[in-house]
């Protein structure tokens, strides 16, 4: 099987679970087991997919032998078992996610509480800016996506990407180390980013609108 048929077979598997649901998969659970390249996984008591905090996208989690949930990425699974996995590649995605948590204390996150409001179980929800639907969304870059914003930063500041620094805190993801640095990319960033909401279906097909 090529990848991209491997690649389908696993996310569509992985689909047919519900959110906050706990579950057993012998094909998903031998993939994280035999093929995860940076967290060794020993045990699989259950699968659940859940909000991985700050990015408030939902990620798949395993819960151990313990009773402790460890986030795991398919993903670079698949790239591992195919011999397509390249840390440097995972060190930019390291460098753009600190990035983008910093972000996460500026103008989007106000766009997100000014957008929506809680329904009757407590659950902040909001209108979709593309289907119309109600529900819970996301807040989307629009119509310049981030990916246009922090490398028009890069070149401004003359910044070396690779050498950005980044550590990861628990609960918040990876952080950029520079405080100044963090600063003046929260200044940039609102200065040039505005917003939509999109539930989770609708902004999975946009993309990055081919940037």
């Amino acid at each position: 099987m090529d990848i991209k048929t491997y690649s389908k077979l696993i996310k569509d598997t992985i689909n047919n679970y519900n959110e906050d649901i706990f579950f057993n998969d012998d094909l998903i659970e031998d993939l994280l087991l035999n093929h995860h390249p940076d967290k060794k996984i020993l045990s699989i008591k259950s699968l659940v997919r859940k909000i991985k905090k700050p990015y408030k996208t939902l990620c798949l989690y395993v819960k151990n032998d313990y009773n402790q949930l460890i986030s795991v990425s398919v993903n670079k699974c698949i790239e591992y078992k195919y011999d397509k996995y390249d840390p440097i590649k995972q060190k930019k995605i390291q460098i753009s996610d600190g990035f983008r948590t910093i972000i996460n204390c500026g103008t989007k996150t106000e766009y997100y509480f000014d957008y929506t409001s809680k329904n009757e179980e407590n659950e902040r929800v909001g209108v979709c800016n593309s289907c119309q639907k109600r529900g819970k969304v996301c807040v989307d870059h629009y119509p310049i996506p981030f990916k246009k914003i922090l490398n028009d930063f890069i070149s401004k500041e003359n910044i070396i990407y690779d050498n950005v620094k980044v550590q990861y805190i628990k609960n918040s993801g990876f952080n950029l180390v520079d405080k100044t640095l963090q600063n003046q990319f929260l200044y940039y960033h609102d200065l040039n980013a505005s917003y939509r909401t999109l539930c989770r279906q609708c902004n999975s097909s946009f993309g990055s609108y081919s940037y």
